[in-house]
């Protein structure tokens, strides 16, 4: 017996089903299921063979949780791939005809028909995730938009895997892909409260629903937020619930008004976790007014390394908030805490 099965046959195993009344892999006795197993050397392969029978299925599910990190990265490009990196094992996924190509190390791509590699790439983790006993360090899905890219996402397809679930997922440290503030809420209602550390949270549009984000469980009991959106409205009070709300953000206003520059400052002091934020104007063209920005920030304390950062004290802290204006690549203030200088 070869030492590996080839990964077409395992596919091809899945998708078979056994005659009604005929004996299958599920009829033959666990040792024996157990010691096929011991031949297929790839652990993804082990995974696809999920499948097969109830039998594979028990004996997988409790070997699998070996996985700590699992990353999909879609490139949406003339030239579209997914790739899979479960720990440092990868696997990639490419749209052929009418359907997709497989592969992984040094094996042939396998062609697989009638099957979309968004659709295929996403099932397959699906194939992990079932698995309740599954303790992931961190799980990152993204999209990267290039030239040439059709503007598909691979969003709905990992909302229909986390939807088919009948448990929450352990996961501590999350990176989903951009999308609206609605959706990451029922998204990040499938992992479980508590055991999630961190959250880095990409939004675009929906800032009315901020305060329904930060009202869940997995948010506030998070010790690490990272928020990206742009706030376009009037209303400073939903800016503010955004700084109060994350230890880590990056805001697109309009125009970066001094006096909501100045509010910002006075609740970070107050915040004893707060590690890095970044204030920007979305507004093309638009200059910002350093010294109306400094007025109403106040009298500050220069930092030796650049003098013109306002810097400020933190109570209780030996260090301090500093305030970096940027021109370079559009007008945004960084903000973050440093030790004296």
């Amino acid at each position: 017996m070869e030492q590996c099965l080839p990964l077409k046959a395992v596919y091809e195993s899945c998708e078979n089903s056994t005659r009604k009344g005929q004996k299958g892999f599920g009829d033959m006795p666990i040792e024996i299921v157990d010691n096929i197993l011991e031949y297929v050397d790839h652990r993804f392969e082990r995974i696809l063979m999920r499948r097969v029978c109830r039998g594979f299925r028990d004996i997988i599910d409790r070997d699998i949780p070996f996985y700590k990190r699992i990353s999909v990265y879609h490139f949406d490009s003339r030239n579209p791939t997914v790739k899979i990196y479960l720990d440092n094992d990868a696997i990639s996924y490419k749209p052929e005809g009418k359907g997709c190509t497989m592969g992984y190390g040094n094996q042939k791509e396998v062609s697989i028909k009638k099957k979309n590699f968004l659709k295929m790439a996403l099932g397959h983790v699906g194939y992990l995730l079932h698995n309740p006993h599954l303790q992931l360090e961190q799980f990152n899905v993204m999209d990267f938009k290039k030239e040439g890219g059709a503007g598909v996402t691979q969003l709905p397809y990992l909302e229909q895997v986390l939807s088919s679930l009948n448990h929450q997922l352990h996961v501590s440290e999350i990176d989903l892909p951009k999308t609206t503030l609605s959706n990451h809420i029922h998204l990040l209602k499938h992992f479980k409260p508590g055991v999630l550390k961190r959250i880095d949270c990409y939004c675009e549009g929906g800032e009315d629903d901020v305060n329904n984000l930060f009202g869940l469980d997995q948010w506030r009991m998070a010790e690490n937020k990272l928020i990206y959106i742009d706030l376009t409205g009037d209303d400073s009070s939903i800016l503010m619930d955004v700084v109060r709300n994350s230890e880590d953000f990056e805001i697109g206003r309009p125009e970066l008004v001094p006096e909501e520059i100045a509010e910002i400052k006075k609740v970070l002091l107050e915040m004893r976790n707060f590690q890095y934020g970044c204030i920007f104007s979305n507004k093309e063209n638009y200059a910002m007014d350093i010294e109306a920005i400094k007025g109403a920030l106040g009298e500050f304390d220069a930092d030796r390394r650049t003098p013109e950062w306002p810097c400020y004290p933190i109570p209780g802290s030996d260090k301090f908030l500093v305030f970096r204006f940027e021109f370079k690549r559009k007008n945004m203030i960084e903000i973050g805490r440093y030790a004296a200088s």
